[in-house]
């Protein structure tokens, strides 16, 4: 008797397993849209770059000019990319695109001049 109880317990706890809260939510985060992204900075020479990925965290590094990268942001994310120039200075300007729509462009100037675009994406 007590095999067939923790029988039964253990099939009631299979079948109670799949159906988690957990389980519900990556599938929900699974199907919330996504905003396509695309960032850009012209100009010449090297600026240090920093920009929203995919995941959710930013990256930095130094690139030579121009520059661009697309990603998919959740939507209701902030994109942003923000440009810093070098000691020797020049001029570059970012560039932001959501659904291929131009939103936001800014121009950094002379010696470390800087420039951030940024905007909020819709929550759909």
């Amino acid at each position: 008797m007590a095999v067939a109880v923790a029988a039964a317990a253990a099939g009631i706890v299979l079948l109670v397993l799949p159906h988690s809260s957990a389980h519900t939510d990556r599938h929900s985060d699974a199907q919330r849209p996504g905003v396509p992204v695309s960032y850009s900075v012209s100009g010449h020479g090297t600026a240090r770059i920093t920009y929203a990925r995919q995941d959710g965290t930013s990256r930095t590094f130094t690139a030579h000019l121009p520059w661009q990268q697309s990603a998919t942001l959740a939507a209701g994310s902030t994109p942003r990319v923000t440009i810093v120039l070098g000691p020797d200075g020049g001029r570059a300007t970012c560039a932001l695109t959501l659904n291929g729509t131009p939103v936001q462009h800014a121009t950094a100037y002379g010696t470390y001049g800087r420039a951030t675009c940024a905007t909020q994406s819709p929550a759909h």
